[in-house]
C-alpha cells in the first residue's frame, strides 16, 4: 500500500491534548511518511494601545522547542522534525505548511463554544478555511481517553 501522505504538519500548542494529536498523527506518518512537530508561540497583544513587554518571548520559542522535544521523546519517536514559528498561530500553521511543503495538517480542536469560542476564537477553524492542504482535527479528549473514529474531522 502506497503511503498517503508523505509529509504531516502536527500542530501543537503544548497543552494537554498534544500527545493525542501527536499519536494520531504519527499513525498518519507512519511508512515513509515524514512528520513534523509545530508550535507557533502567539505574539503579544496590546492593552490600550501600549505593546504588552515582549521579554517574555525571548525564551518562548527555545521552551517550544524544548516541548516539542520532550513530547517526541516521550511518544518514542525519533525521526521527527521540530519547527518554531513566532505569529498568529493559525497564519504561521498555514505558512509552515506551505514552506515545508506538507500534504497534510493534524491539529487538535478545543470544541470551544459561545463566549469561549468568541474571546479566543478557533484557531482549527482558521487553518481549515486558509490551508491549501487538507486538515485534520481531532476533538479534545478527556482524562486521557482514546480517540475515537468519530472524534475525527476530515
Amino acid at each position: 500500500m502506497s503511503q498517503v501522505f508523505s509529509k504531516v504538519l502536527c500542530a501543537l500548542d503544548l497543552g494537554p491534548n498534544s500527545g493525542s494529536c501527536l499519536a494520531f498523527a504519527h499513525r498518519l506518518a507512519q511508512g515513509e511518511g515524514k512528520l513534523i512537530l509545530f508550535h507557533a508561540v502567539p505574539m503579544p497583544v496590546e492593552a490600550l494601545g501600549q505593546p504588552v513587554l515582549g521579554e517574555p518571548l525571548a525564551g518562548a520559542e527555545h521552551d517550544a522547542r524544548e516541548g516539542l522535544k520532550r513530547l517526541a521523546a516521550d511518544a518514542s519517536l525519533k525521526d521527527v522534525e521540530i519547527a518554531v514559528a513566532i505569529g498568529d498561530p493559525a497564519s504561521e500553521i498555514v505558512r509552515a505548511a506551505r514552506e515545508h511543503d506538507c500534504d497534510l495538517i493534524a491539529i487538535a480542536s478545543h470544541g470551544r463554544t459561545g463566549i469561549g469560542h468568541l474571546l479566543l476564537g478557533s484557531v482549527a477553524e482558521r487553518v481549515i478555511r486558509e490551508s491549501s492542504v487538507p486538515v485534520v482535527t481531532i476533538k479534545s479528549t478527556h482524562k486521557g481517553h482514546p480517540i475515537a473514529a468519530s472524534s475525527i474531522l476530515i
